[in-house]
């Protein structure tokens, strides 16, 4: 209908429309959400499976058995995370479990009687018992910390926690099974990173709002800091702590350098430019220069491991070779190989590949093991170029998977990590990556070839870490941002594909990170939540919408379009040309030639509080709205506002060339074909994939924003 006839439309169903929830402007909201109807027959929902699966293990521990039987531990992340227990030596899998609740694992810590503590990212801390090869849990969000980014053991069993969102260092004795709260670190830092634990002493490396490193005397509670020397004052984290002897060892971020303090002097005394981490090894004696060394290893960006003389502090490159990747923990091995004597040093990478080192001979040795990798928690979904479906995964997944949207099959292409947002431009597909704020311009023209097409990646910089919102708007792409840990204030790109140029505009909204674009009639429309990097307080309290100008590089108009909403969390232009967006709880419709919000609709009560970025969406596809919020798949009529509910318990949203919407359930990827397919009149295809789409091969016009 035309906007006169909307208006008309609009004014004679008020009252029934005020009852059902709708919000007049200027009235104040509804106390009441909407009722929202179930989907009935109205479609199919098929599985497409797990587009993204691999192996990324975060930290790995180390343990034996009674028998001396060297165990691996790692816990592949994903959606279920999946822990291993694996024999080091044979590569044989002991023992796997999925961890249902964790998408990540970080922390483990092995004591004395050889059990190793396992901290996850969603508060759990897991017992695994060597002898027995059993996983238990032990506690679930103790004093309430929902992520363990380490843990280290003390000599008498006594395990510690770095945790977040506390800051907090926490302790566990198994001797009297209790739990001790040491408080938060640092005022004010989120974070506590790393831990380091030298007798009754335990370091902090901390983060968001001052990179720190902290001294927590267990036997007193006292806890100190020890400042980080000149020139590191503006670091966002300590990401790594480690002693050995009387050294500790830090290495602030983004910082790439290893900073040495002397304990007994109190005083920085070296740097070490040019580290991965993620921590030291133990201090080892080494005879494999011909000199009797007391030396710790330390990997390089690039390639090679440095040893670093604890006595002299010279410096040398060893024969063990992680190619750039970081050390997933060490450990102290009898191995027990044939030629292979000692007690050597080893480590593991993030694809569960176990390395020793042996300190007399310089030998190296690697095994392969069988460790059970899982599907990867879905982060962003996008419609390409030609109307396939791409899928990203979280937590450094092995790639990017495109879905075919006629048969629904998924090609896992290698390259791009952690994918935050992607949008198609024309013949290209830009793909924005955490961290470190990385652009991806893809031709889809031709074949998929890692770093030749998509060619190497750019950087936003500004301190941006998250490209979560994409638009294409003419020439360039718009790009919304994410900053830093520890900062407010997100930032607008424009991003040429084919010349990869950019220009970043900052803060168009202050202190507030732009989550939503889109465009229509030479303006860029941005939505914004209140939420900066992790790890600090909004300044504000409602998400905006605002109106920029590409050819004057301003924000020509902005305003709250639902007021107490902290997140405009998806936008999309109807033919007519009117702006529709959605909250957590509402959609609202902007008149962009009056620039007045003209119409809201309340359907839901979630809790909006919490910081989030990405997983919302909203479409005008085939003369309705569909939307995906507080975890529900929906179609709205736009003429009544009337919600239909299609699926829930759901996440992301993208429409491929035929008109089906595609979701996920964690890392499983899903596809909904409506009973009555509104491009090519077919039918719903018989589940499961890969009976082809009924639209395969007919001409259909890929849905807009």
């Amino acid at each position: 209908m035309n906007r006169l006839r909307r208006s008309l439309f609009v004014l004679a169903t008020a009252l029934s429309a005020t009852l059902a929830g709708v919000v007049p402007v200027g009235a104040a909201p509804a106390g009441e959400p909407a009722t929202t109807q179930a989907a009935d027959g109205d479609g199919v929902e098929e599985n497409l499976g797990e587009p993204v699966v691999g192996m990324t293990n975060a930290g790995a521990g180390y343990t034996e058995n009674a028998e001396g039987r060297d165990i691996g531990l790692v816990v592949a992340g994903g959606s279920p995370s999946r822990f291993s227990a694996v024999d080091m030596v044979t590569g044989e899998r002991l023992l796997t479990e999925a961890i249902p609740s964790s998408t990540l694992t970080w922390a483990y810590a092995t004591t004395p009687d050889r059990t190793v503590y396992i901290g996850t990212s969603s508060g759990e801390v897991l017992r695994f018992d060597p002898d027995s090869v059993s996983l238990e849990r032990v506690a679930d969000k103790p004093f309430g910390e929902t992520y363990f980014w380490d843990a280290q053991s003390n000599p008498g069993g006594e395990v510690f926690f770095a945790t977040y969102p506390g800051g907090k260092i926490i302790s566990f004795d198994p001797a009297s099974d209790t739990w001790h709260d040491h408080g938060v670190q640092r005022e004010g830092n989120r974070y506590v990173r790393s831990l380091a634990v030298s007798g009754d002493v335990v370091y902090g490396g901390g983060g968001t709002v001052d990179a720190a490193v902290t001294r927590l005397d267990t036997t007193t509670g006292e806890v100190t800091t020890i400042p980080l020397p000149a020139g590191y004052e503006n670091e966002e984290f300590v990401y790594d702590l480690s002693v050995a002897d009387d050294l500790l060892f830090a290495r602030p971020t983004p910082s790439s350098d290893v900073l040495v303090y002397d304990l007994a002097g109190e005083e920085w005394v070296d740097t070490l430019p040019g580290m991965v981490g993620l921590e030291v090894s133990p201090a080892v004696r080494t005879s494999d220069s011909g000199t009797e060394r007391t030396e710790v290893l330390l990997p390089k960006i690039g390639g090679g491991v440095l040893a670093y003389d604890l006595d002299t502090r010279e410096q040398r490159t060893v024969s063990l070779d992680l190619g750039g990747a970081s050390a997933r923990g060490w450990g102290l091995q009898d191995l027990g190989l044939e030629g292979f004597p000692g007690t050597p040093l080893v480590t593991a990478t993030s694809k569960a590949v176990f390395h020793a080192w042996n300190p007399q001979t310089g030998e190296t040795r690697s095994v392969r093991t069988d460790a059970a990798g899982t599907p990867f928690l879905i982060r962003s979904l996008a419609s390409g170029p030609d109307g396939d479906v791409w899928a990203g995964g979280y937590a450094s997944p092995p790639g990017v998977a495109r879905v075919d949207a006629d048969t629904g099959a998924a090609e896992l292409l290698p390259g791009p990590g952690q994918v935050e947002g992607m949008v198609a431009h024309g013949d290209h597909l830009v793909i924005g990556t955490y961290p470190g704020g990385w652009l991806y311009s893809y031709d889809t023209t031709r074949p998929w070839e890692n770093g030749t097409n998509p060619p190497p990646r750019v950087a936003i910089g500004h301190g941006q870490d998250r490209p979560v919102a994409m638009t294409s708007a003419g020439d360039v792409v718009a790009v919304g941002s994410v900053p830093d840990y520890g900062h407010l204030g997100g930032a607008l790109t424009l991003f040429d594909p084919r010349t990869r140029e950019l220009e970043v505009i900052e803060e168009p909204i202050e202190d507030q990170t732009v989550i939503a674009l889109t465009y229509h009639d030479g303006l860029i429309y941005g939505g914004t939540g209140i939420w900066g990097g992790l790890g600090v307080e909004p300044s504000t309290s409602e998400g905006r919408l605002f109106v920029f100008d590409p050819d004057t590089r301003e924000v020509i108009f902005e305003t709250v379009p639902v007021p107490g909403e902290e997140n405009v969390s998806g936008l999309t232009v109807d033919p007519e040309g009117d702006l529709w967006g959605i909250t957590a709880n509402e959609l609202f419709r902007f008149d962009p030639q009056t620039r007045e919000v003209v119409e809201r609709q309340r359907y839901f009560d979630t809790d909006d509080s919490a910081a989030y970025w990405t997983t919302r969406d909203l479409f005008w596809h085939d003369d309705r709205l569909v939307g995906q919020t507080a975890g529900r798949l929906f179609e709205i009529d736009p003429g009544t506002l009337e919600l239909t509910v299609l699926q829930t318990g759901v996440a992301n949203l993208a429409l491929d060339r035929h008109g089906s919407y595609y979701y996920n359930r964690g890392g499983v990827l899903y596809r909904w074909v409506p009973a009555e397919d509104r491009r090519c009149g077919g039918k719903p295809p018989v589940t499961p994939p890969p009976t082809p789409h009924p639209c395969a091969g007919k001409p259909v016009t890929p849905p807009g924003r």
